[in-house]
């Protein structure tokens, strides 16, 4: 969805239930949802609260964004933006509270490099210039409001996992983006049609 930077999580459900009733009034109900990023955050909480898609598959995602596990995944590391992030949490709390409408670069919190192999050749240049394209799109957010950022770690499910009846697949990387927390997330999950997929390079 693009310019979606600027919304809090229940806006973003709200922009996301709108455009599958207009696909589902328009095309077809049989509807599947990719997504990744905060994306996946805004589908899958859509997902619990019982939404009309019929599958989902989300990349870099999705998380519970309240839970103590994911906020514990986000601080794990030694390197520099998690050593960021773990400084700058509790200062953005407080500027959330008092300039909810400043905004933050995203690169304060997260580093797309993460993704970028370092080791094989021919996939560093694939991924880097995937990342270099989501830096060039214009309907790509490079900048948030603290309003919304502290609405992504803040903003509790609407239902409990057990809720979950969507078919799910994760796409998890093998490095970068908390992948030990997506598969904690995933063994949670209810025993419905899900799978995980842990993708090298």
């Amino acid at each position: 969805m693009p310019k979606h930077g600027g919304q809090t999580i229940n806006e973003l459900i709200i922009r996301h239930t709108d455009t599958l009733a207009h696909i589902s009034n328009t095309f077809s109900d049989r509807i599947g949802v990719f997504s990744e990023g905060l994306g996946c955050y805004a589908v899958f909480y859509l997902a619990l609260a019982g939404g009309i898609m019929k599958s989902i598959a989300c990349m870099n995602g999705p998380a519970v964004l309240i839970e103590v596990r994911f906020h514990k995944a986000i601080f794990e590391g030694d390197d520099a933006v998690t050593r960021r992030r773990r400084r700058l949490l509790p200062f953005i709390r407080l500027l959330g509270k008092l300039f909810p409408w400043i905004t933050l670069s995203i690169y304060t919190y997260l580093d797309f490099s993460e993704m970028v192999d370092v080791e094989k050749e021919e996939d560093h240049r694939i991924e880097e210039s995937i990342v270099s394209s989501f830096e060039a799109d214009p309907d790509f957010d490079m900048r948030y409001p603290l309003s919304a950022i502290m609405s992504i770690v803040s903003t509790p499910p609407p239902k409990e996992l057990l809720a979950l009846r969507t078919p799910t697949m994760f796409l998890v990387p093998a490095r970068g983006f908390f992948p030990s927390y997506f598969k904690d997330l995933y063994d949670r999950l209810p025993r419905i049609k899900k799978q995980l997929v842990k993708i090298e390079g």
